[in-house]
């Protein structure tokens, strides 16, 4: 399903205020699956909200649609290692990216489709 995508959805390109949600950094939108701002939202929802996030995003449950999350989750989870490894590379911030990515990528093992 082609749509506006963000593509850099996450905590710090939200800002909430008491009564507003707003979406800011635009820089990577683009066309594309809207299953994976999807799977960047729904990546540490637990099954049920994963339900419920498609329920409440298109009006009404499916398991294909569902199936097709899962499939994003792993993409974009497998994106986010990639990066981290990268980042790695060149860190000036007080975060250990490489373990980041070692912790994304041990979770993706798991992974049976």
């Amino acid at each position: 399903m082609e749509g506006l995508c963000h593509n850099d959805l996450n905590p710090s390109n939200l800002l909430l205020t008491d009564k507003n949600l707003y979406i800011i950094d635009f820089e990577f939108a683009a066309r594309g699956d809207i299953f994976f701002d999807l799977a960047t939202i729904a990546w540490l929802l637990e099954d049920s909200s994963r339900k419920f996030l498609i329920k409440k995003y298109f009006g009404y449950y499916s398991e294909a649609f569902y199936n097709k999350l899962t499939k994003y989750i792993y993409v974009v989870k497998m994106y986010n290692g990639c990066w981290s490894l990268v980042k790695s590379l060149n860190n000036n911030k007080n975060y250990d990216f490489k373990s980041g990515a070692k912790i994304i990528f041990n979770d993706l093992k798991s992974v049976k489709f």
